[in-house]
């Protein structure tokens, strides 16, 4: 299976939709019209929300993400999902205050992948697919659970980035060989952290939009100027969109803080 994503981070939940509407012509690059399946994560009241969508459901990404007022939304397009793929299989996935997504390449899991895992059995309890992307996400929650940060509102973003970076290199399999072909996106709605492994991502920060196109009460494009608003979209997919966006890696982590500012750091 592969999985394309999209991360959209803002400092106005309120202005999400105006968000997508102003980069409306990058959608297309997350091909969701053509995907197996759609998975939309977003925030409400501090919560993780996830909706999974299948044909024949409307597969507009942009419609999709419209509907939502979060500070942070991710959305996750899949291909080539095998016969044992279920919904439980559709990213985002989600546990407590967070968010995950692995796209690229993500392979289903091997039998003997995990046994070895010293994953806390409450975790254990919450896996039910049978991706590798379900098993990081929750080597992520162990890490996080050992450093006492899975239920704390932690907004220090470098413990949070050695949890990432922890799981990544405690199985091989993820990183080793010409297999590598994956990134991995993580938020609790306030912070986005992920890694670029053997495949770039591409990032693009904003202040300030353009002339608005979202419509007004009177259903026409209310034209209004949000100066204010800023954001990072984080992108993964097969090709660069424009030149407007920065390529980060293969093998770096990623870090947007509370203050969305963007810092980059190298895997090894």
């Amino acid at each position: 299976m592969r999985v394309q994503n999209l991360a959209i981070i803002t400092s106005d939940p309120l202005l999400l939709p105006c968000v997508v509407v102003e980069f409306a012509d990058v959608l297309p690059f997350v091909s969701a019209q053509d995907a197996a399946a759609v998975g939309i994560g977003h925030f409400e009241s501090g919560l993780p929300l996830t909706a999974r969508y299948r044909p024949p459901t409307s597969m507009d990404l942009g419609a999709l993400l419209r509907r939502r007022t979060s500070s942070t939304a991710l959305a996750a397009a899949h291909f080539g999902m095998g016969p044992r793929s279920r919904d439980v299989d559709v990213q985002p996935f989600r546990f407590r205050s967070w968010l995950f997504t692995m796209a690229g390449r993500v392979d289903e899991l091997r039998p003997e992948q995990g046994m070895d895992l010293a994953i806390p059995s409450y975790l254990h309890k919450n896996l039910r697919g049978g991706t590798v992307a379900e098993l990081l996400f929750h080597q992520v929650l162990a890490f996080l659970h050992r450093q006492g940060l899975l239920a704390s509102e932690q907004l220090e973003v470098e413990p949070l980035r050695r949890a990432l970076k922890g799981a990544l290199t405690l199985e091989s399999s993820y990183r080793d060989g010409p297999n590598a072909d994956f990134s991995v996106l993580m938020t609790d709605g306030r912070v986005l952290l992920g890694a670029a492994v053997g495949r770039p991502v591409y990032m693009r920060t904003f202040s300030g939009l353009s002339a608005c196109g979202c419509a007004s009460d009177d259903g026409r494009p209310s034209g209004a100027f949000h100066d204010g608003v800023r954001g990072v979209l984080v992108l993964d997919t097969d090709a660069l969109p424009s030149q407007e966006w920065e390529t980060v890696g293969p093998n770096k982590l990623f870090q947007v803080d509370a203050n969305l500012s963007v810092e980059s750091f190298s895997l090894d």
